[in-house]
């Protein structure tokens, strides 16, 4: 006998071959820390699962660098919300 079979389609057919172009949000977000920067303004938010205090060094396409305490590291842009 065969198991039941779940779903008949294929699972490469939910497999992005690149990843998702961010959100209008989260692309406006970035854009606004992007000139920012450009000003010299500093940019402080919290990053999701690090904590609040992160300073941002440089905005990337997709993600951002950050800072704090002597660790630097990137992350996605969706993970960072500004502090106001």
């Amino acid at each position: 006998m065969r198991p039941t079979q779940v779903t008949g389609a294929a699972p490469s057919v939910f497999r992005r071959r690149s990843p998702a172009l961010a959100g209008r949000q989260v692309q406006a977000t970035a854009d606004v820390v992007r000139a920012c920067l450009a000003r010299r303004e500093p940019v402080v938010g919290e990053v999701d699962g690090y904590g609040r205090g992160w300073w941002v060094l440089a905005v990337g396409s997709g993600e951002y660098e950050v800072w704090r305490d002597g660790t630097a590291m990137r992350v996605p842009w969706s993970l960072l919300r500004l502090d106001s």
